[in-house]
């Protein structure tokens, strides 16, 4: 079986800290912010095992561009498969308007 590399883009990381610091921050439960940190960060740990499980998004199959989503709480977790290498390219909250997220990686390369 091949090991399966998980690559997380800084874009990613952003939006994770940003989820973060807004729970325990401005909603004033740090307790629960850990909480969705690790449920993310595991549950992007679990695409090693089993990285095709998720669908793919609809929106950018016109574009021909295959991104997962992987569904933790209530975030989406925004992925590319090629390979041995799974890219982490967004996590946003599951209520944040696709639109953006499709005007980006329709028109990056990375």
């Amino acid at each position: 079986m091949t090991k399966i590399t998980i690559n997380i883009l800084k874009r990613a990381e952003g939006d994770m800290e940003a989820i973060y610091h807004y729970i325990a921050d401005e909603l004033q439960s740090p307790e629960t912010a850990m909480s969705h940190f690790e449920a993310i960060a595991e549950g992007i740990k679990t695409l090693e095992i089993f990285p095709e499980r998720c669908s793919i998004v609809e929106e950018l199959l016109s574009l021909d561009i295959k991104v997962r989503r992987l569904l933790v709480k209530n975030y989406s977790v925004f992925y590319r498969f090629d390979k041995d290498t799974v890219t982490i390219l967004r996590v946003l909250h599951q209520s944040s308007s696709l639109d953006r997220l499709l005007f980006e990686i329709g028109n990056k390369s990375d």
